[in-house]
């Protein structure tokens, strides 16, 4: 994952790695939020250092989130 705070003029062309990461996080940060899973910020987030690692960590973080969704009832106002 690599940005700048404060953001640059111009953002670079992203990686295959830094969208991994953007998606990983935010599946992660809705889950804790909204369905109670474990803390998830960009700036607190252990990132994998390979590719395999990457995409376990995109499947968990996705499949937390579907079960998140999944547990919600439909309500009728």
């Amino acid at each position: 994952m690599n940005y700048a705070m404060p953001p640059r003029d111009r953002e670079p062309v992203t990686t295959i790695a830094w969208r991994l990461a953007h998606l990983i996080v935010m599946f992660a940060s809705t889950s804790a939020s909204h369905f109670g899973g474990p803390p998830a910020t960009h700036e607190t987030f252990r990132y994998s250092c390979t590719a395999d690692g990457a995409l376990r960590q995109l499947d968990d973080a996705h499949d937390a989130y579907v079960s998140g969704v999944r547990s919600l009832s439909a309500q009728q106002d």
